[in-house]
């Protein structure tokens, strides 16, 4: 096993663990390390498929708490987005896509850790946060933020947004995985990087949901958003 790989499974491990606790940020985590190391071509498919696992595994034990009347009017705009991202992926220059995405973390890093009191959402505002998660959940696995966001402006409640967020990103990893398939980036090298990667997520998914039982998230969060930070600038440094 090459070294690249080694620490692929690494971070992946990491990325996964953030979602087992949280319930979100895995990709914000594992995806600009990734990229760092290997192809976007092989690190979105193979994420995509890693994160489709997990997200239904969590889902399967807390459907209960989902919020299903917001998760359809998310995924009605979600689906074409995804196929515009998977679109973007093939004919925009990486460098442009990292830059973008590296903006996007130290902006969404900013205002989750200034804590800023966003107006409450109406249904309707669910269209349009679908369509811009779509977009980049097809581009770069990275449909978590703006549901995130829509759902802190919903005002839902820890378990509500938890729950909810799994059963959207189990429903929509399917557009997801369909566009990547349709555009021939399931190739060898994902696929075997994912089944190597599997017992890491498994691990990880176990070890989050007892560290989340036992931490005291709002500090780890806080954490987090500092690194989520760091990340963006480096992307930019870096590329």
């Amino acid at each position: 096993m090459e070294f690249a790989t080694i620490l692929a499974i690494a971070i992946i491990f990491c990325g996964v663990l953030l979602q087992g606790i949280f319930g979100f940020g895995s990709a914000l985590l594992a995806m600009p390390l990734l990229s760092l190391i290997m192809d976007l071509k092989v690190v979105t498919p193979t994420f995509a498929l890693l994160m489709a696992t997990a997200t239904t595994l969590i889902f399967l034990t807390s459907w209960r708490q989902v919020e299903f009347a917001a998760i359809w009017r998310l995924l009605v705009t979600t689906i074409p987005g995804v196929f515009g991202g998977a679109w973007l992926l093939k004919v925009v220059p990486q460098i442009f896509i990292l830059r973008g995405i590296g903006l996007f973390l130290i902006i969404f890093g900013g205002y989750s850790l200034g804590k800023f009191k966003l107006p409450k959402l109406g249904d309707r505002a669910a269209y349009g946060f679908g369509l811009i998660a779509g977009i980049f959940g097809g581009a770069y696995n990275l449909n978590g933020p703006p549901v995130v966001i829509y759902g802190n402006m919903c005002r839902w409640n820890p378990q509500k947004f938890r729950a909810t967020l799994q059963c959207y990103f189990s429903i929509s990893s399917i557009s997801i995985l369909i566009s990547h398939g349709l555009s021939g980036f399931w190739t060898k090298q994902v696929l075997t990087l994912y089944i190597w990667t599997l017992p890491a997520v498994a691990i990880a998914l176990l070890l989050g949901r007892e560290i989340n039982r036992r931490l005291p998230v709002q500090r780890f969060q806080q954490f987090i958003y500092f690194l989520l930070i760091g990340l963006g600038v480096l992307l930019w440094v870096a590329n």
